[in-house]
């Protein structure tokens, strides 16, 4: 069972903490810097771990393995599994916008940013490992089956359709728009035809795209 928050780490600076958890919208002082900080962090982090446990994996399926356990939408499920999304600070503009999911990745970030501050690089690795524990083991499986399973969904369905004699998929940006003063959402859109089309919100276009293939795929495939 994936330990919370509160059990991966005592700060001695609760400050930090609780700025660590404290979204923009929510005003004062929030967690923007501490979440750049994170995410350089885990990719790190990320890295170390796959580096030590895979010594004779390629490194293309090692970087497609980061990104698997790094991506917006695994952060936000390890967030809700370590308890953040009870203790996230943030407005309930933000919340209705539907910026929830990337606030929760962000307070992760963030999380583990504060970690490392409060109690220096063994204390994060440390936290790092055992929240990443499961996700680790769902990677094994992907890269025994030669790392095709942790393609991403653009890669994945482009492959699909280029097996079929289809033609590549056309990508568009339905709309931008701002939750807070910093953080945006994009709606893009994955089109076959005029009979196939998916759409996906996502915290940039490249991840709104992404979606929207994967929606596409599961089309195609049900």
């Amino acid at each position: 069972m994936t330990p919370s928050f509160s059990e991966l780490h005592a700060f001695r600076d609760s400050k930090l903490l609780r700025r660590a958890l404290t979204h923009a919208s929510a005003g004062g002082e929030h967690n923007e810097r501490l979440e750049w900080l994170g995410d350089s962090l885990l990719d790190f982090l990320a890295g170390c771990f796959l580096f030590e446990r895979y010594p004779r994996v390629s490194e293309g399926v090692l970087t497609q393995a980061r990104a698997a356990m790094v991506n917006g939408k695994t952060l936000a499920a390890l967030a809700r599994e370590i308890g953040l999304d009870g203790r996230i600070n943030i407005s309930s503009g933000a919340r209705l916008a539907g910026g929830l999911d990337s606030a929760l990745a962000g307070a992760f970030e963030a999380y583990f940013a504060a970690v490392y501050l409060d109690g220096g690089m063994e204390a994060a690795r440390l936290a790092a490992s055992r929240v990443f524990a499961e996700t680790l083991k769902t990677v094994d499986r992907a890269v025994l089956e030669g790392g095709g399973a942790l393609k991403d969904g653009k890669t994945r369905l482009q492959e699909y359709l280029q097996g079929r004699g289809e033609p590549a998929p056309e990508y568009n940006v339905l709309g931008r728009g701002e939750i807070s003063a910093r953080r945006v959402y994009c709606a893009a859109e994955c089109r076959l035809d005029s009979r196939r089309r998916t759409a996906a919100v996502a915290g940039n276009r490249r991840e709104a795209e992404t979606a929207a293939a994967e929606c596409m795929l599961a089309l195609l495939s049900g």
